[in-house]
């Protein structure tokens, strides 16, 4: 579904813009010797819709974790303590992926064109999980590679069915990356390898069987049991490897010993590892296409952007979509060859975190994506209190349709002008008749109202045919 299409808001305490939170591009995120890139423009961009997934019912939250060559994401939606992973497909909506018997929470991380899903069931508090296998919505236990104590994940699967992770062993200790076949079962890409603080996953597998992750805090491209360090980016430590496509190209992230900066990095044949910058002082990639296009999540001070890169440089994926109806792009953990790309969003309107599916378009988003509401009129009055020393202004601000039809429950950002020039913000909402009113009282002189925006579910605001500004002197 279109989040142009939502449900009818009752009631907003607060709206905080999301973007008035996030770093703006170019910001200063590494050391002198590595400066930020971010060469990319919108010129190299795309647009996106955002489709809205919802969540299974009784839950509250949802967020996506993989998208496939049919548009099918998978994801988990949770309430409280509960999780369950779901596949997402058009016409049939989101479908919950049954648990173990005695795991029944369920996280599911990627999806092949078959429609086999990977992940981890667990049975919540201590219990860290098994991996798991969904063919036919029929799940399976991979186990783990050490004994009972031991918990074990699933991150990616091929068209094959060879499934990719990490496990804890008994006799080792530490994370290991494993593949799984059904030929096999599950087998130690590392075997022998660490102790108790080693940590080594795999993250991706492609269709040659390629296996992109890392280990000793170095990115690899696995194959046919021969490693291959991917190395690390010029004053740089460390570096992470979490998606690979078919052509055999590695996508992560590479960051300095402190771990407190690391720029997005993509590995290619005959090119080797490149810099494709960030706009944080932490940025990741968590999926690429098979035209080299990567997705991923910027963080800095706890605030996340997920962002798009289609060569040199990050572009952040809230400047890319329709922003008057409330999203904020959270993080972008994959893409497929058509473009779209499974997300996680907040919704500034209505204080929800969801799944969503970003659908690529070629032209900007229409001034109304759904229909238009337009602040028709603003009505000043003025009195005069003591002598004229205190003056009050009421504004009575009119909101309406294309049509002229005025619209109730309309949430109205603006702000007031002051004789005196100080400012003073005011959001509302409108009432039966498609008005909300707002005073104002100080001293004699010249008052103006200002709106900067009006939201309303199913409604975009269309600034250009509005009145958005009035002024009167008392």
């Amino acid at each position: 579904m279109r989040t142009c299409v939502r449900p009818r808001l009752q009631s907003i305490v607060v709206v905080i813009p999301l973007l008035a939170l996030a770093v703006m591009p170019g910001a200063e995120a590494a050391t002198s010797s590595s400066p930020v890139i971010n060469a990319a423009t919108t010129e190299e961009a795309t647009y996106y819709i955002v489709e809205d997934l919802g969540v299974l019912p009784g839950d509250t939250t949802s967020v996506a974790m993989a998208i496939n060559e049919l548009g099918q994401v998978v994801g988990t939606s949770s309430h409280s303590a509960s999780h369950r992973a779901f596949v997402y497909t058009d016409g049939v909506g989101m479908v919950e992926l049954p648990g173990l018997p005695d795991r029944p929470n369920t996280y599911a991380n990627d999806i092949n064109d078959a429609g086999q899903v990977v992940g981890r069931a667990d049975a919540g508090g201590t219990d860290l999980g098994h991996a798991v296998l969904w063919t036919g919505g029929v799940i399976k236990d991979l186990g783990v590679l050490g004994d009972e104590s031991d918990f074990s994940e699933a991150l990616g699967i091929n068209e094959a069915g060879h499934v990719v992770g990490f496990s804890t062993t008994s006799g080792t200790g530490g994370r290991h990356p494993f593949l799984y076949t059904p030929e096999a079962g599950m087998v130690d890409l590392t075997p022998g390898e660490g102790g108790y603080l080693y940590s080594a996953v795999a993250y991706d597998i492609n269709e040659s069987g390629q296996v992109a992750g890392y280990r000793n805090n170095l990115a690899f491209r696995w194959e046919n049991g021969q490693f291959l360090n991917l190395g690390v980016l010029p004053d740089f430590a460390y570096s992470f490897g979490h998606a690979i496509n078919d052509h055999g190209q590695v996508a992560g992230s590479s960051s300095i010993a402190q771990g407190d900066v690391s720029h997005v990095v993509r590995y290619t044949d005959g090119v080797g590892l490149e810099d494709l910058g960030g706009i944080s002082n932490r940025d990741r990639a968590w999926g690429i296409n098979n035209h080299g296009t990567v997705v991923g999540e910027a963080r800095l001070n706890g605030v996340q952007r997920g962002f798009v890169s289609f060569g040199q440089g990050l572009i952040p994926l809230d400047e890319l979509i329709d922003q008057s109806l409330g999203w904020g792009i959270l993080v972008a953990r994959d893409i497929n060859d058509a473009g779209q790309i499974a997300a996680t969003a907040y919704n500034n309107i209505t204080g929800q975190t969801h799944a969503v599916r970003l659908q690529p378009t070629s032209a900007p988003p229409p001034a109304c994506s759904f229909q238009c509401l337009r602040v028709s009129d603003i009505e000043l009055s003025a009195k005069a209190k003591s002598r004229g020393s205190v003056v009050t202004v009421t504004a009575k601000i009119r909101v309406a349709d294309e049509d002229g039809r005025p619209l109730s429950n309309a949430y109205v950002l603006g702000r007031w002008t002051l004789p005196g020039g100080e400012t003073s913000s005011f959001n509302l909402f409108t009432d039966k008749w498609g008005v909300a009113t707002t005073q104002q009282s100080a001293g004699p002189g010249t008052y103006v109202v200002t709106v900067d925006n009006v939201i309303l579910s199913q409604y975009t605001f269309d600034p250009d045919n509005s009145v958005l500004t009035k002024s009167i002197t008392r």
